[in-house]
């Protein structure tokens, strides 16, 4: 076919000068169907509603030089190509604002300066029906496709490919808009050369590949961004992924299958590293690694992975660390459908979790021949409703390595090889079954759960030992009766196994708020592990109430036992009550009445502001019989905080400060400055802490007008690195009345068994003083440290000779004034 050319600048198409020779004489027409124009870096306005040609170029060759440019300066023009449409130095076609414009060609590809084809911002619709390829010279930032503003929409068939040159996209979209493709989406050969590059909405029917070099991703977004890909997503090679993420706010949904690229640095889908959060990631087929992972989420917040309703499976891909998924940061992922390990590389696990995100299966967990189907390695929570188990090589289903919980709703079966194991517990994590356990039949060594660690075990279901044992060992494993739903504790759906624990039965509360709808509750242990919200409501408004356990462990932020205000008694009998790493295990309201009758301790816990017993409503009465055991955490791990007005605490027991570690505040007993008219009786011995952490009294009382009785046994300072006496006076007017005798720290220390640091403080000493070191300057028995010009009253009823050998402010009154 003849080549018709443009022979000069600033007419309509159809009354342009055209030749079929450069410069040469007018063919008196414009160019007819089947013929090939040459704009020969001329520019001419589309004035006819339909030009057909054979091909379009800017210059005067068929390659990528030239300036020439076609304006559409109307609505509803067509420019139909049946061959290539090549782009020179310059815009090929440029559209300006608030039109509608049909394209069709074989493929249209950038030059060497510019897009191929520009769209000005305002309101436009753009029908293309061809390929768009990136500019293929040496220059980059070339673009098929250049959205000018967000108001443009491309609806397009055809493919879209990136660029032979760095940072050449196929379509750029960094003004936003919206992007409808039926067809491919390819990304380019070279780094950055991106298939689609850019913020808006994306929707591809059709699939998306990830091209051969680094960052060549098919798609990847510069701001936030809404992608819909009715096919497959697959990585690249050497760092090119299907689709990157690396803006927040961005949403990803993929109808087929989600695979790794052919090299470990390319994913299907990533989200990049850093500060990118409130992604989501629709993964409604299967993802799958490959020699890399099928979907990366690195540290990041907020960000959310889920499939859809349908069925999807999880498998790891055939490279070291070739995830099917891999989490890290707070990402949530949720995947209905089955999970299973990679088949090539034991590391190739079908999920990878990182970070403190959360997992949720709504299916069944299996290994490999080699590898895990899940491995846990951070404090990820992961929740399967379904059954874990491994095959004939030595993998687990589950292998948790870090301090996560393990939530498993089913049955949990060891497999037929050696060590091929259910669950591996190889850290502090906790593992909670509500189904059977079942060792396996063949090896001794495919234990359902291999507990090599400290992690606590639940299990709801019956035990059952094959050729191996259910439980690799018996440690730190317990049958409990767990928790299913919120509400009335009598109610026997509410548990799994549908009915409430009884008096022989553990009870694990697993994140859920229960109440006490009977008078009576007997039952064995009751737990909740960590920063859970587990918790059993107490309400004795209708009457007296009680509850008698073994151990009360953990702890929420308004406790794992919550006595509200009622007006009756509310009593708790009980082997041990132990703080967690929350706030406290016991929380009373205000206006309670409680009695806490304990046979062994109630315990501080071990991480920060962690308490046994937390009092924090005015005006509550609290009895307790036993020992008060201060923990051994960061800071403030009381075995009693008291944190509100006119609180009246009955203490009968020991009461030890820690004894150990090196944390602050850990105190038997502390009272804040909420705790003014405090009303404290204490029959029991008193001895302070032995550790390295500061203010490690027995108590330390710091609301105004406190008063304390202490009687039936010694007050003995403690030998910590400093502030390890016994009792501490620091709000106003407080007294104090101690009937046992005191004994001055044997270290040379800051450790006074009395000690005031406010005005108007009142001691009546009735025992005996006992100085243990020859030099007590720093280590006698009493401090006092009021401000200056301040009194602090002393009565000594057994008539010691004390020496304050120190610099505080004393004075001793033989009769109190």
């Amino acid at each position: 076919m003849p080549n018709v050319y443009l022979c000069s600048s600033g007419v309509n198409w159809s009354t342009s000068v055209w030749s079929d020779s450069p410069g040469g004489s007018s063919l008196g027409r414009a160019p007819v169907d089947g013929e090939t124009v040459f704009l020969c870096s001329y520019w001419v306005n589309l004035d006819c509603d339909t030009a057909n040609l054979a091909g379009l170029y800017a210059g005067q060759a068929a390659d990528a030089t030239g300036s020439g440019t076609i304006f559409v300066y109307a609505d509803n023009k067509t420019l139909r190509c049946s061959g290539t449409i090549q782009a020179g130095t310059s815009y090929i076609v440029y559209l300006i604002s608030n039109y509608t414009f049909t394209l069709i060609c074989a493929n249209m590809y950038a030059g060497t300066g510019n897009s191929a084809l520009y769209t000005a911002a305002g309101t436009q619709t753009i029908n293309f029906a061809g390929n768009i390829c990136a500019g293929q010279s040496a220059v980059g930032y070339i673009y098929g496709f250049n959205f000018g503003g967000s108001g443009i929409t491309l609806n397009m068939t055809g493919d879209v490919h990136g660029g032979t040159v760095n940072n050449n996209y196929g379509i750029w979209m960094g003004c936003g808009g919206t992007l409808n493709i039926t067809g491919n989406v390819y990304g380019g050969t070279q780094s950055y050369a991106k298939g689609v590059f850019g913020k808006g909405t994306v929707t591809i029917t059709g699939n998306v590949y990830g091209g051969s070099a680094s960052n060549a991703d098919g798609i990847g977004t510069n701001a936030g961004a809404s992608i819909t890909v009715s096919g497959n997503v697959t990585g690249g090679n050497n760092g090119a992924h299907g689709i990157r993420i690396s803006n927040s706010n961005s949403n990803v949904t993929v109808g087929e299958l989600i695979t790794g690229g052919a090299n470990s640095s390319s994913y299907g889908v990533t989200v990049a590293s850093g500060a990118v959060t409130g992604c989501t990631i629709n993964a409604n087929g299967g993802v799958y690694g490959a020699a890399g992972c099928g979907i990366v989420a690195p540290a990041g917040t907020a960000n959310v992975i889920r499939s859809s309703s349908e069925l999807i499976a999880v498998a790891g891909g055939s490279a070291n660390s070739a995830y099917g998924v891999s989490i890290s940061g707070t990402t949530i992922l949720t995947i209905t459908g089955s999970v299973t390990g990679g088949t090539v590389d034991a590391s190739a696990c079908g999920i990878y979790a990182a970070g403190s995100g959360s997992v949720t299966i709504t299916g069944d967990v299996t290994a490999s021949l080699i590898a895990s189907a899940i491995w846990n390695n951070s404090s990820s929570t992961i929740t399967v409703t379904g059954n874990i188990s491994s095959g004939s090589g030595a993998a687990s289903g589950i292998t948790n390595n870090g301090s996560g919980k393990i939530v498993v709703i089913g049955n949990v079966t060891g497999g037929s090889g050696a060590n091929a194991t259910g669950i591996s517990n190889w850290s502090t994590g906790m593992l909670l079954i509500t189904g059977n356990v079942t060792g396996g039949t063949v090896d001794n060594t495919a234990y359902a759960v291999r507990n090599n660690y400290t992690g606590r075990i639940y299990y709801g279901g019956d035990k059952t030992n094959n050729t191996a044992n259910a439980f690799s060992s018996e440690t730190y494993v317990l049958q409990a009766v767990i928790a299913k739903t919120a509400g009335n504790w009598s109610t026997g759906s509410n548990w799994y196994g549908n009915a409430a624990p009884t008096a022989e039965q553990n009870t694990y509360l697993n994140n859920l708020v229960m109440v006490m709808d009977i008078a009576t509750i007997t039952v064995r242990d009751v737990y909740a592990i960590g920063a859970m919200s587990s918790q059993l409501i107490i309400d004795a408004s209708a009457g007296v109430k009680i509850l008698n356990a073994g151990i009360i462990s953990g702890s929420g932020s308004t406790g794992l036992i919550r006595v509200n205000n009622s007006g009756n008694k509310v009593t708790v009998n009980c082997t041990s009550i132990v703080a967690g790493t929350s706030t406290c295990a016991v929380y009373i309201a205000a206006g309670a009445i409680v009695e806490l009758n304990v046979s062994d301790s109630i315990y501080g816990g071990i991480g920060l502001n962690t308490y046994g017993v937390y009092a924090v409503g005015a005006g509550a009465t609290l009895t307790i019989n036993g020992t008060l055991m201060a923990g051994v955490g960061v800071t403030h791990t009381e075995a009693v905080y008291l944190a509100a007005a006119n609180l009246i605490v009955t203490i009968t027991g020991t009461m030890w400060a820690a004894q150990s570690g090196s944390g602050m505040y850990g105190m038997a007993l502390y009272a804040n400055t909420s705790a003014s008219g405090l009303i404290l009786t204490i029959v029991g011995n008193l001895y302070g802490g032995n550790s390295n952490g500061d203010q490690c009294f027995v108590m330390r009382l710091d609301g105004t007008g406190t008063v304390v009785t202490q009687s039936g046994g010694t007050l003995i300072a403690g030998n910590g690195i400093y502030n390890s006496g016994c009792i501490y006076l620091v709000g106003v007017n407080s007294y104090a009345d101690v009937s046992g005798d005191l004994y001055a720290a044997a270290a040379n220390r800051s450790n006074w068994v009395l000690g005031a640091a406010a005005s108007g403080a009142y001691f009546i000493v009735r025992g005996s003083v006992y100085n243990t070191t020859a030099n007590n300057a720093l280590a006698g028995p009493i401090k006092w440290a009021p401000a200056a010009g301040k009194t602090i009253h002393y009565q000594n009823l057994a008539g010691d000779d004390v020496t304050i050998a120190q610099q505080n402010a004393f004075r001793r009154l033989s009769v109190c004034a």
